[in-house]
């Protein structure tokens, strides 16, 4: 009998061992190929020298987190603003114990992977902003005319429409106006190519404002509550009084611009109705079909279908980071243990009563205090795991006017009272409609 569990014991640590040492090889492996596929024209990757192979030397190379000091296990990467150039790393499906990764304000570019859940699976922290990665709907661009008029391009991704649909499905959205919503200009179509043309806007994104590459450059509170309500009543709109009803499906702090009196402007709505349909499946919202990561509903990976809701809380986390100043995917002031994304973290300073915690330190002491958290309660309502208990989109609009009712912010274009509750159920939703029939 002892012969025999000396023997199991055996197999056992032989088995351990070989798994380790696949696993670290194959850390090592993915960290080699990040460094070859990547253009490092600062040298900042210098410490990354793979002739060493010391148990653990990959730990101490720049922006290398391990699961243990001395364990060439990598747990995250954070290469952010280190001036890289290149494509997605493919090598990073290597990392199979990576949970964080952070390649923001690089110069990488490109079309993100068809398999993005595949290479990061595990990921629970992602952060590619202000990139020139290519997204579910295409690559934006800014055109100068000879007379210094600005356009913005968008050129769409991968849509097999006709050039007869396109033009039918370019009369619809182009029928879509309200002072909220970037406005369409025109289309064109050449060969396979699609682009449209919009209206340029000055400041830029709702997520450049708040997450500025320049330290200690901070956005008012006044410009945050007024793009906050701009973009809560182009949304109400689109959900309650736009024919057809428009789900975005897609809302992010990026998709909220900014014209030169920092008015919202809502971008890329309607434009899911033009994309390829893809399989239903969870990289179906990894890869930006159903929203960015970290503005996905919960509901969502079950479902496989985009709801009224659904926006909601998209639209809670954009108000999480105006209230708070933190990215969706990464939260700067939590505990070096904390692995959640934003909305987690509201959670748990909610369950321990601290939310108060959760404001950005440039929002207080300024005399607004209270509109702060009033918002940041809104934020928390949108984003309630159960979506029977977030409000409407036209709820969310009227509690934000209420809040910012001193600032006297425009008042044209009000929303009409809906007739609905705000849930899908028979409203004909030109997105929702379109994933009901797949099912």
């Amino acid at each position: 009998m002892t012969r025999i569990w000396m023997i199991l014991s055996l197999c056992l640590w032989i088995f351990i061992t070989s798994y380790r040492s696949n696993a670290v090889q194959s850390d090592i492996d993915c960290l080699r190929s990040i460094k070859q596929s990547l253009q490092d024209p600062e040298n900042l990757l210098s410490s990354w020298d793979f002739s060493n192979s010391t148990e653990g030397f990959i730990c101490r190379f720049t922006g290398v987190e391990c699961w243990h000091p001395d364990e060439s296990r990598v747990l995250n990467i954070y290469l952010s603003d280190m001036g890289l150039k290149g494509q997605f790393p493919l090598g990073l499906k290597n990392c199979t114990s990576l949970t964080g990764l952070d390649l923001s304000s690089n110069k990488l570019e490109g079309s993100l992977p068809a398999n993005m859940s595949d290479i990061v699976g595990y990921i629970t922290s992602l952060d590619l902003s202000s990139n020139n990665f290519v997204g579910r709907t295409g690559s934006l661009y800014k055109a100068t005319l000879e007379d210094g008029t600005h356009l913005m391009i968008k050129r769409l991704q991968d849509t097999q429409h006709s050039e007869k649909e396109f033009a039918s499905e370019m009369a619809t959205l182009g029928s879509v106006k309200h002072r909220n919503l970037v406005p369409l200009l025109g289309f064109c179509v050449a060969k396979q190519e699609r682009f449209l043309v919009y209206k340029y806007m000055a400041n830029g994104t709702l997520h450049d404002n708040l997450h500025p590459v320049e330290e200690g450059k901070h956005m008012e509170w006044s410009l945050r509550l007024k793009a906050a309500l701009g973009a809560a009543k182009g949304f109400a709109w689109l959900h309650h009084n736009c024919n057809p009803r428009i789900l975005h499906r897609n809302i992010s702090s990026k998709c909220i611009l900014l014209d030169q009196e920092f008015d919202a402007r809502i971008s890329d709505f309607g434009l899911a109705r033009l994309m390829n349909p893809v399989d239903t499946h969870l990289s179906t919202f990894v890869n930006g079909e159903f929203g960015d990561i970290g503005y996905v509903a919960p509901e969502y990976a079950r479902t496989l279908v985009a709801t009224p809701k659904g926006d909601v809380y998209s639209f809670g986390v954009v108000l999480l980071e105006i209230v708070t100043g933190e990215k969706p995917t990464h939260v700067s002031k939590a505990p070096e243990t904390f692995r959640g994304n934003l909305v987690e973290w509201i959670s748990d300073l909610s369950t321990e009563s601290k939310l108060h915690d959760a404001i950005d330190v440039s929002l207080v002491g300024k005399g607004y205090d209270k509109e702060v958290f009033q918002v940041l309660k809104v934020a928390c309502s949108c984003v309630l795991p159960a979506h029977k208990e977030r409000p409407t989109m036209f709820e969310v609009y009227q509690l934000l006017r209420a809040i910012g009712e001193k600032y006297h912010f425009s008042t044209f274009d009000e929303i009409l009272m809906p007739t609905d509750n705000g849930d899908a159920g028979d409203i004909e939703l030109i997105v929702a409609r379109e994933t009901i029939r797949k099912k």
